[in-house]
C-alpha cells in the first residue's frame, strides 16, 4: 500500500494559509491522514507491546513539546492521541484520543496549528523551514510583525525538537524484522527497516536549526519588492546573508534614514540587530531581523553556531 506524500504536505500548507488569513480550519487531526503502514509477518493489526509502547511514548513526547510552546492540553485518562488500527498488517492512523477533539476546537487557531505540526514532525514528516519561509512571506496586513516573530520562533522550537519527537517512531521501526516494510507520512512506497531509520535519523542532521545570532552587523543593502516587505543584506566578518525585516514601520524608517545618510558619505552603518535564523552546515538557510538593541539571552555568534553544528555532526558520526 502507498500513501501520497503530497496529500499531507498540501493539507499542512492549506492549514497555514488558512491560519494566516485568520480563518477557521478543520480541527480534527485524523483528517491529515498521518498514517503509519507496516507490512510483514511481525504485524497483525492488533495493539501489542511494540505498538502500545510507541503510542505511550508518542503521547508523552507530543504533550511535553506542546507544553514548551505554551499549549495547555486537557488532562484526560486517554491522553492526547490514539491510533485507529485496521485489520491485517499494522495500518494505523493518528487521531485525537477520547474527549480531546472538543477541547481542541475551542483552542486558538495558533495552538491548533502547532498540534498538527508537532504530530506530523513526530511521525517523520518535517517541513518546518518551508513553513518559516511561508510565514516570512505573509503580507504584514495579514499577520502583524510581532506575531510573525512569535510564530517563526515557535516553529523553530518544533524543528529543534525533531530528533527527540521522532524517538517513538524510531523505536517502532527498530522493532521491525528484516522482511518487514513500512510506509511513513511524506514518503512514497514501502521502506525497509534501514531505509526508515535513515529517514527518521539521518535526514534530521541536514535540517536547519533555529538560532539567535544577535549582534553588530554591517548593513550592505536594504530593499523592498512590495510595500511593507523589506529585506536586508547583512555582513558579519566574512559571512554575508539576507534576512527579512520583521520590524515596526518606525524601526524600518529609522534604519533606512541611517543607511541612506551613511551611503551618501561613503560609509556603512552597523546597528545592533536581533536576528533569528535557520542554519545548517551549509550556512544560513533563512533569517529574520526581529528587533533592534541588545543581544537576547541564548544568543550566539555565527562562529559559535558553526562550531556547534560541526561538533554535532562529529558526534552523530561516532554514533553510527
Amino acid at each position: 500500500m502507498e500513501y501520497a506524500p503530497a496529500s499531507v504536505e498540501a493539507q499542512i500548507n492549506n492549514l497555514i494559509d488558512t491560519y494566516l488569513a485568520g480563518e477557521q480550519f478543520e480541527p480534527d487531526i485524523s483528517k491529515l491522514g498521518l498514517r503509519i503502514y507496516i507490512q510483514g509477518d511481525s504485524w497483525a493489526g492488533v495493539v501489542d507491546k511494540p505498538l502500545a509502547k510507541f503510542l505511550l511514548d508518542l503521547d508523552k513526547k507530543l504533550s511535553d513539546e506542546l507544553a514548551k510552546l505554551g499549549i495547555e492540553l486537557p488532562n484526560t485518562p486517554h491522553g492526547l492521541v490514539a491510533l485507529k488500527v485496521d485489520d491485517g498488517s499494522l495500518d494505523a492512523v493518528l487521531q485525537y484520543a477520547k474527549g480531546i477533539l472538543q477541547a481542541v476546537t475551542k483552542m486558538k487557531l495558533r495552538d491548533q496549528l502547532f498540534i498538527y505540526l508537532t504530530a506530523a514532525t513526530a511521525l517523520g514528516f518535517v517541513m518546518g523551514p518551508e513553513i518559516i519561509e511561508k510565514i516570512q512571506a505573509a503580507p504584514i496586513r495579514e499577520i502583524e510583525a510581532r506575531e510573525k516573530v512569535q510564530l517563526i520562533e515557535a516553529v523553530g522550537k518544533v524543528i529543534e525538537a525533531t530528533r527527540d519527537l521522532q524517538q517513538p517512531a524510531r523505536g517502532l521501526v527498530n522493532s521491525m524484522k528484516e522482511n518487514d516494510r513500512i510506509t511513513l507520512p511524506g514518503q512514497t512506497g514501502a521502506l525497509t527497516k534501514k531505509e526508515a531509520k535513515d529517514i527518521l535519523v539521518k535526514s534530521t542532521r541536514s535540517k536547519p536549526k533555529q538560532y539567535y545570532i544577535d549582534g553588530n552587523y554591517i548593513v550592505e543593502e536594504l530593499s523592498t519588492k512590495k510595500p511593507g516587505e523589506w529585506e536586508i543584506g547583512l555582513k558579519w566578518g566574512d559571512q554575508t546573508f539576507r534576512a527579512k525585516m520583521l520590524l515596526s514601520s518606525k524601526e524600518v524608517d529609522d534604519l533606512m534614514d541611517s543607511f541612506q545618510l551613511a551611503h551618501l558619505s561613503g560609509s556603512n552603518i552597523a546597528p545592533d540587530l536581533q536576528v533569528t535564523a535557520m542554519i545548517n552546515a551549509k550556512g544560513v538557510y533563512s533569517a529574520s531581523v526581529v528587533g533592534l538593541g541588545d543581544r537576547r539571552k541564548g544568543s550566539n555568534t555565527l562562529g559559535e553556531v558553526y562550531a556547534e553544528i560541526e561538533e554535532a555532526a562529529n558526534r552523530d558520526g561516532e554514533e553510527e
